[in-house]
């Protein structure tokens, strides 16, 4: 199973959206160890999930916003 996981609010000075976000990421793994876990965050964003399935994408487009 892939699950994409908008982290965008996870940037580099989270929200309190993202700091529950980030939150949910460190657990995903462990808690879904064969899924393919694709987080999309901003440019400059440092990693907060770890594994063999886990990836991130940079999406330049800000949370929220119409192109999204």
């Amino acid at each position: 199973m892939r699950f994409v996981v908008d982290a965008r609010y996870a940037g580099p000075k989270p929200s309190g959206i993202g700091e529950y976000v980030r939150a949910l990421g460190k657990r995903l793994p462990a808690l879904a160890p064969d899924a393919n876990l694709n987080f999309w965050v901003r440019p400059g964003t440092t990693a907060f999930a770890s594994g063999e399935r886990v990836s991130y994408e940079t999406v330049r487009t800000a949370p929220a916003s119409l192109r999204t």
